[in-house]
């Protein structure tokens, strides 16, 4: 079923964005055209408004924290779903400090704020912040995972965002097991300022009718 969006951030004549519940969606008249083949994600988790001596004792910080990925399944859904089964069942296949991200925030949130385990999940896995980037390829959408996940890392360590980044893998960055930086992404894989954003915005919507974009409800 699919249902109309009203929420268009306009610029320039340029589409920028829409918001459907708690998605932020970039690059949406790819939904008109039905020209998504893979989406790029940012989840987002603000923690900067709970008192800072409660998240230390959780071995939290004032921060927002973000996880970056990418998949070619058209219902983000799926995506969240198998995400969760795979943090719960301790995979292998997911970066320790996910896991240790979601088990001090599930424990801070349990202790201190009275959530139920289910509760909490919902809210972690299917009702945090996410940017949404349609892409029209896996290829294209790998390649701004990278970019993405490059950006957040370097302006972390240079002090020019709270945003924390709780996945590293699949950036250019590479960092041993102590946490140690061996090796640093190029600067001509990140976005430093908005204007790249923006440019990025208006390569892939240039050209296109901007009007009647929908959404399949199952988001």
């Amino acid at each position: 079923m699919k249902e109309k969006i009203k929420n268009l951030d306009i610029e320039n004549g340029i589409i920028q964005n829409c918001k459907y519940k708690n998605y932020t969606i970039f690059n949406p008249l790819n939904l008109k055209t039905n020209n998504v083949g893979a989406i790029t994600y940012i989840r987002k988790w603000n923690l900067t408004n709970i008192n800072t001596d409660l998240l230390i004792k959780y071995n939290l910080c004032n921060l927002e924290y973000v996880y970056v990925g990418q998949t070619g399944e058209k219902n983000f859904k799926d995506r969240s779903y198998k995400w969760k089964s795979a943090i719960l069942k301790n995979s292998k296949h997911v970066e320790q400090e996910i896991k240790d991200f979601y088990r001090n925030y599930k424990k801070l949130m349990i202790n201190e704020f009275g959530y139920k385990s289910k509760q909490f999940d919902r809210m972690f896995f299917y009702e945090s912040e996410v940017d949404l980037y349609l892409m029209s390829s896996i290829e294209q959408s790998k390649e701004f995972e990278s970019t993405f996940l490059n950006t957040y890392i370097h302006k972390y360590l240079n002090n020019l965002s709270c945003s924390y980044p709780i996945n590293t893998y699949d950036s250019d960055y590479k960092i041993n097991k102590n946490r140690e930086i061996v090796k640093h992404a190029s600067y001509d894989k990140m976005m430093l300022d908005d204007l790249q954003i923006i440019g990025l915005m208006f390569a892939l919507n240039r050209n296109k009718e901007q009007q009647d974009i929908s959404i399949d409800k199952r988001l």
